[in-house]
């Protein structure tokens, strides 16, 4: 008897690992599921949203510069994520709509450095860096070193012609 009941026992113990098996294998899949639907979602809202995104708006005649166009192209790719598409208002990074002209007290190779490295334009002791370090600390800007001066142009043509033209 005693073996008996022993084999069955076991028997069901090895049934009742089995169905939890099977339910850690659902409930995985469960969760793998879930974060597709989250990324989906999230990828699908921000392309949906009216909040600001690296989605551009286009100036009432919707007809850019050639070099506008560049611009917007990379702005969407580096700068859009920080930088509100409207130029004017704030986001995580400051609006664009002055970036020029406040760093007009500088050499214009000075912007470009921000641009590329910012943190190592600050570690010089550049006034212009090292106050927008502290204004917007502790958000500090991304480096983009593969900007090129012709490239960074084209970017704030586009500002100017987002600004100017709405």
């Amino acid at each position: 008897i005693s073996k008996r009941l022993f084999q069955s026992y076991l028997e069901n113990k090895m049934t009742y690992l089995k169905l939890h098996v099977e339910l850690l294998k659902l409930l995985v899949l469960g969760l793998f599921l879930l974060l597709f639907l989250a990324v989906y979602s999230a990828y699908n809202s921000a392309e949906n949203s009216s909040e600001p995104q690296a989605v551009l708006i286009d100036n009432p005649s919707n007809k850019f510069s050639e070099s506008a166009k560049i611009g917007k192209t990379l702005f969407i790719s580096n700068c859009a994520t920080c930088h509100n598409k409207n130029m004017v208002d704030q986001l995580t990074g400051p609006a664009l709509v002055n970036a020029t002209e406040d760093w007009a007290a500088y050499p214009k190779e000075d912007l470009y450095r921000w641009i590329n490295n910012p943190a190592k334009l600050a570690s010089e002791g550049h006034p212009r860096a090292v106050q927008l370090l502290n204004e917007w600390k502790p958000t500090v800007m991304t480096s983009f070193p593969n900007l090129t001066r012709p490239e960074i142009d084209a970017i704030f043509t586009y500002v100017d012609e987002v600004v100017w033209n709405n």
